[in-house]
């Protein structure tokens, strides 16, 4: 029997940090990433005589968002500091940059990572809660 997912086990979009993806850089306003990203692509690139870099230009709010991700920053911090600098203008804030994130996100632009729980708590990746959980009891 298969299990449905609900929305009980769906994650939060706010709870997620987004990082810029692997090979694309941010400069003055503009997103530069390559185009070809497989073996086959790179090689059409030649043929054809295309540039390999694709550039995305962004507006003022796009700017902003991009210049706050930064891979330690969740989606609820960059829209508190996004209503806190544009107001009303962007409003409502957090389906505007769920839109935003999810178009960058389409374009593999950028990565959105969900936040390990043991992470939260204070915990590394690395560490056990038990300290003793490696040892073995000694017999006398």
């Amino acid at each position: 029997m298969v299990r449905k997912r609900g929305w009980k086990s769906r994650k939060n979009l706010l709870n997620y940090v987004p990082s810029l993806a692997e090979g694309v850089r941010y400069s003055d306003g503009v997103l530069y990433s390559p185009t070809a990203r497989s073996f086959f692509g790179r090689l059409c690139l030649k043929f054809t005589k295309r540039g390999s870099i694709k550039r995305t230009y962004l507006d003022d709010v796009g700017r902003f968002v991009v210049e706050r991700i930064d891979g330690r920053r969740d989606v609820r911090e960059i829209g508190k500091e996004l209503r806190e600098n544009f107001g009303e203008r962007v409003d409502p804030v957090y389906y505007t940059l769920a839109l935003f994130l999810r178009q960058l996100a389409a374009r593999r632009l950028i990565t959105l990572k969900y936040p390990d729980e043991r992470r939260r708590n204070g915990d590394s990746y690395g560490t056990s809660r038990r300290k003793d959980k490696g040892k073995q009891k000694q017999s006398p």
